[in-house]
This record gives structure tokens, sequence and C-alpha cells, in this order.
């Protein structure tokens, strides 16, 4: 998000290989896969492989689909650029673009062109209000869960997922108050398949290769409404344990371990792949970074960066109202050094501006030690919207309206800078 992004995972996965932090032939991968299927335990890397080049061009800055699929922060322009292939209509699935994407002004004038803005959702959010329609879906009280997405977030790298082969289902706790019109999400998606007269093609997730995950869609006719059941274990298809078995088993309601690990198989002899620790494709976005960063440092007239974040207690921009986080996170805080404080004649506690190239926002200045000097750390996804006035002593302002998503982005993934983004600060 502060830029660079490939060139620091890269730099990351080097380090990793220098280090020798990959599984030998005969140690044990400990995690054999729960609901999903696990990628295959071998001492032997895939080698190099396209990270662009296979899927759709967009009309916007040259950007495509690629590894890490298609560039949100682009949509906007899709939005807005009139002409062939221009996005009329968007269906937000619980998300909050108005929130939660760079570039907020523009994002905004996006929603606003919009024949049909429609968001799933429980809370009218600043994306809800702007909405056409806002269906307001079950909550996970009341609906049947599995720990597949968890399981399926460790195939992003160390740290993630879980180190067992553990699984977790659940079924709902609350019945759905009497007489509400509440569904399930996918219940929705069925319905306007449905309405359409066209049966819906599933391609599970639970199968991590893309051809056999093709092979193993669940086709569900238009007629047909599924259970919650049936609806997983098309989400799930071809998963190691099977969901139905994981539903009707109560030990896996508690939370299960299986004694089940995966050998990990030495490098054929035919494998010709190996790690690559010196990409020329990197070698050559190294040499754009240092006049990039030369010529940010440079910046007298915005001295500071902002350092977008989470807190531990609330995730983007959920439940901002909640009276126990309030109480904790009354205001929308911008984390400085002590010194820096001091220095703008700030006080903790004080109303601040943000300003930056493209806008200004307002949050309350908190002192906080353990930031560098000459930063900010504030939490991203707060806020108003552009239309509005800031709140710096409630819900404070967007980091997203801070940023150009055209000025300066990775042309691989689109990703515009949504980190150390030079500012200026003052008292407000």
């Amino acid at each position: 998000m502060a830029g660079f992004g490939n060139v620091t995972e890269y730099l990351t996965l080097a380090i990793t290989s220098l280090l020798g932090h990959w599984r030998r032939a005969g140690e044990t991968k400990r995690n054999a896969g729960v609901f999903i299927k696990s990628l295959p335990a071998l001492a032997a890397s895939p080698g190099p492989m396209p990270s662009t080049g296979f899927g759709t061009k967009l009309r916007t800055r040259g950007l495509e689909e690629s590894a890490s699929g298609l560039p949100t922060a682009a949509l906007p322009d899709e939005i807005l650029t009139p002409g062939d292939g221009q996005i009329k209509a968007l269906i937000s699935l619980g998300g909050n673009p108005m929130l939660a994407w760079p570039d907020q002004i523009k994002t905004a004038q996006a929603m606003k062109a919009l024949d049909l803005l429609v968001c799933f959702d429980v809370r009218m959010s600043k994306t809800c209000e702007m909405a056409d329609y806002v269906m307001v879906p079950k909550l996970h009280y009341e609906l049947h869960g599995t720990t597949a997405a968890t399981e399926l977030f460790g195939n992003f790298g160390a740290g993630w997922g879980f180190e067992e082969t553990y699984g977790q289902v659940s079924d709902p706790i609350l019945e759905t108050p009497e007489g509400s019109d509440l569904f399930a999400e996918f219940e929705a998606f069925h319905a306007m398949a449905a309405a359409l007269g066209k049966p819906l093609d599933v391609q599970s997730f639970a199968l991590l290769d893309p051809q056999e995950a093709a092979d193993n869609r669940t086709h569900i006719p238009s007629q047909q409404r599924p259970t919650a059941i049936e609806a997983w274990e098309a989400t799930l298809n071809g998963s190691p344990v099977p969901v139905s078995e994981a539903f009707a088993d109560s030990a896996v309601h508690k939370g299960k371990i299986w004694d089940r690990t995966l050998p990990v198989a030495p490098k054929p002899d035919d494998w010709a792949t190996k790690l690559n620790i010196g990409s020329d494709v990197i070698f050559e976005e190294l040499k754009a970074c240092a006049p990039r960063l030369d010529e940010t440092l440079a910046e007298e007239a915005y001295p500071f960066r902002v350092i977008s974040r989470r807190l531990n207690d609330i995730h983007n921009s959920n439940w901002h109202e909640d009276p126990v986080q309030r109480r904790r996170i009354p205001h929308h805080p911008a984390y400085m050094h002590p010194d820096d404080l001091e220095r703008l004649c700030l006080a903790d506690g004080d109303a601040i501006s943000i300003e930056s190239e493209r806008a200004s926002i307002s949050c309350v200045a908190r002192s906080a030690a353990d930031v560098r000097p000459g930063c900010l750390s504030v939490p991203h996804a707060w806020g108003t919207s552009p239309s509005e006035e800031d709140d710096p002593k409630g819900e404070g302002g967007n980091t997203g309206r801070l940023t150009d998503n055209a000025a300066f982005f990775d042309q691989k993934t689109g990703i515009p800078l949504m980190s150390a983004i030079p500012v200026k600060v003052s008292a407000l």
C-alpha cells in the first residue's frame, strides 16, 4: 500500500529463500487440509509464473487482470469512462466502497454515476446512503458457517491459516425474527438467476488448481433453490472432508483436529524449475524505486507521511457505532510521536487538519511514542463522504480522500499510494 508492493513482497521471498525457510524432503506438513485441498507437499519450486497477460484488459491506464485479480482501484474509472464496456451497475456484497476504496473523491463520483447501485448490508453505511436498493441479509448468528475461509488464507503465506489439520462448522444460534424478510446472500443470487431463467454454475474454492476447480463446478438449476448445506457443498465441492459429513459430526461443531499430515516428497529427478532470487522483472522495478523515493522524500511542502492502519478492536468501517468500542476509541485517532506534537504546538486530543496534494481531512491527534517521528498512524475506512463536513470528534476523516488513484500506482495490480502518503499537519 506504500508503493512498490511487488518489490517488497519479492524481497521477503528472496530473504526467505536465502535463509532456507522452506520445507525439506522428509519433513512434515502438519495441516493436510479439511475444507481446502492442500497444495502438494513437495520439496521443489514451481518456478516463475506469469502474473499478467492472461485475463481481462481494462480501458483504464493500461491495467488488466493479474494474479491478484481485477484492480479495484480502477473500478471508479471504468464506471466514469463512457463508451463500449462502461460499467453501469454495481452490487456491493457487504463492502463499503465509499470508505474502503482509495481516491474517495473519484469513488463518490462513480457511485453517483451508476445507473444501479445495490448494497447488501445490515447497517446504513456511507455506500448504502447512495444506493438505489439496500438488501438486508441475515447476520452470522443466523447462518451456517465453516472455517473454510481461514483455512484458505493459510495459502497466502507464513502466519496465516491453521497450523494443524483443524476445522469447525456451526449451525445458526438465532432464529430470524418472525415476519422478517431476511435472507442468506446465496438465496438472493439464486433468486436473481431464477428470475432470468438461468442456472448457477458454482466453481469450488476448495480446489486451488484452476482447471480442477472448473472441472468440479456444481450445476444448480434455476427452479431448485439450494439449502444452506447444499450451498456450502457447492462452494466446497471436492474438499478433503465432505461438507455434509462435517455438519453431521458433533465433534466438528466444537472444533476438531484430524490426525492427518502430509510428508514432504523429494524433488523429482526431472524437475526443471528453481527458485529465482534475481528476477529481471523485479530488477526493472527496482530501477524505478530509487528516483521515486528521492522525489517523495524531498517534498518539503508535505513533510509528514500518513501510514494507513487498522485498530485491534475495530475492523475497517465495521461497527464504529458500537458503544463498547466507542468508549475505547471515542474519536478517529491520528497517532503521532510526542516530539512531533510538541514541535507543532499540539497537545494530545487536539483536532488537526491533515492535508495532501489531493485533499484534506480532520482527525484527533493522539500521542504515541511507538510511532516513528515524521509519521501519522491513521486508521483507514473511517470518515464521512466528500459532500459532508468532517467530524474530527466523531468519525474523523477518510484516508482514501488523501489519495489520487491515477497519480502513482502499481502497473500490475493498479494499487495506488494508500500508505506513506505525503501530507502536512496543522491545528484545526
